[in-house]
């Protein structure tokens, strides 16, 4: 069955409904404060409400995080090649800095929903927007693809490794979800 989306107004929330063939709900709460839940097709009205109700608070703290991050904006088309560089720089700092597995490739790109990403065939990808933010962060950004090349997961392991090449890795990643990637493209 194909699913079902409303949008209702729900213990004071106005929330769109995805209705599905799902098990469980799940409540998302975008960085532009508009609220999703996916629940099973066989969910009441009522249940969705005690649900929704039973998270008020967690739903009021992530609300008020989102009026604290930082949207980062697709480049102009003439700071992209700066960009670029200076990210490759960077990759090729870490590298060396921190003898890290060469990819095959490294792709640098806009992205819309990530910071980068890496292939089980050794590619990288890195979005161009990391050139915005702070230079710890993006050393993230890029050493955490790096340890995805010989940890393909986000396993115990893969999360040693990283630690292992950036030690306050957990606090800056902390930090970098206070960076919020627009959706709008140049």
């Amino acid at each position: 069955m194909a699913r079902k989306t409303e949008t209702r107004t729900i213990s004071g929330y106005d929330v769109k409904l995805v209705r599905s063939d799902r098990r469980s709900m799940s409540l998302i709460i975008r960085p532009d404060n508009t609220l999703e839940m996916h629940v099973p097709y066989s969910t009441s009205i009522h249940e969705i409400d005690q649900a929704i109700y039973s998270k008020s608070t967690w739903i009021k703290q992530k609300l008020t995080l989102n009026t604290q991050l930082t949207e980062i904006q697709p480049l102009p088309p003439e700071q992209c090649r700066r960009a670029d560089q200076l990210i490759l720089a960077r990759i090729e700092h870490l590298q060396a800095a921190h003898h890290l597995a060469r990819p095959r490739k490294i792709i640098i790109h806009d992205l819309v929903s990530r910071w980068g990403s890496c292939s089980s065939r050794g590619t990288i990808s890195i979005n161009r927007r990391c050139s915005l933010l702070p230079q710890d962060l993006m050393d993230l950004v890029i050493v955490h693809e790096h340890c995805h090349l010989t940890e393909l997961n986000h396993s115990n392991r893969f999360y040693e490794k990283l630690i292992q090449k950036i030690p306050d890795a957990r606090l800056r990643q902390t930090k970098l979800k206070m960076f919020h990637l627009s959706k709008k493209r140049i």
